[in-house]
């Protein structure tokens, strides 16, 4: 995998690594807050408390450097990187099938013109805001992993 020397070019690793949790955990939080407004779905609510928790001690161990408490963010990182490359993969198989079943069953010209032009675009958008957030996840993935790196070498100091 790879290894930056800084963040965005700019800013430290710890720096970086800090700025990624603090904005993870006002991601979360701002989620929370969100899951309420509409029917709870208490798995959304648990899954966003977690990713609080983990981002939190992530916080803890990049201002105390202790490398070990990264490792849950890293993995909950991997994991969503992986979610969002199912999702890109499935919908890049079977979306263009879906199109192409519902404009087959339309009733009418009109209303195969109208599947068209809302359900291609529509699919096009989730891979595209997929893949951005995917670019963004790695990066991030990165970035942490290289402090990690340099916490445990200890060349940080």
């Amino acid at each position: 995998m790879q290894k930056v020397n800084s963040c965005c070019c700019v800013c430290s690793l710890k720096t970086g690594t800090l700025i990624i949790l603090i904005l993870t955990s006002i991601g979360a939080l701002l989620r929370i807050r969100g899951s309420f407004s509409a029917p709870v779905q208490i798995e959304n609510v648990i899954a966003y408390i977690t990713l609080l928790c983990i981002s939190i001690v992530g916080i803890y161990a990049a201002m105390q450097e202790k490398p070990l408490f990264l490792i849950p963010y890293m993995a909950v990182q991997l994991c969503i990187l992986v979610g969002l490359i199912i999702i890109m993969l499935v919908y890049l198989i079977v979306g263009p099938a879906i199109v192409v079943y519902c404009v087959e069953r339309a009733v009418n010209p009109e209303q195969m013109e109208k599947l068209k032009k809302r359900d291609c675009p529509t699919i096009i958008s989730v891979e595209v805001i997929c893949g951005i957030f995917a670019a963004l996840g790695y990066y991030f993935l990165i970035v942490v992993l290289s402090f990690f790196k340099t916490l445990r070498s200890g060349s940080l100091k």
